[in-house]
């Protein structure tokens, strides 16, 4: 993640990668923290598998985020996990500019 930061122009770049994870236990979903190795990440728990290993994410942000981009990932290197991952459907809703924006305004 700083090798991406350091990649970006000086004053330009991100502020944060948000990780949207997915958990084993339901008594995680919600939890947010700041990443151990980085405060340039936060992660929260926004999914449990059921008993198929099906999952859906399901974000709503009470106000909008610029996002420069969205990255799908699986990752077990940790735990030396395997698993194989089929994703059926990605849906982004997106919010323009306020009105006053997009007809000229400030």
């Amino acid at each position: 993640m700083k090798q991406l930061f350091a990649l970006a122009p000086s004053g330009t770049g991100i502020t944060k990668v948000r990780f949207f994870n997915i958990a084993t236990d339901t008594t995680h979903l919600g939890r947010t923290r700041a990443h151990p190795k980085s405060d340039l990440m936060q992660e929260t728990i926004t999914g449990v598998p059921d008993a198929n290993g099906n999952f859906t994410i399901t974000n709503h942000f009470a106000k909008p985020l610029p996002v420069l981009a969205v990255w799908i990932s699986s990752d077990g290197d940790n735990s030396k996990s395997s698993f194989a991952v089929m994703l059926e459907k990605v849906e982004l809703s997106v919010e323009g500019p306020p009105a006053s924006q997009s007809a000229g305004g400030q």
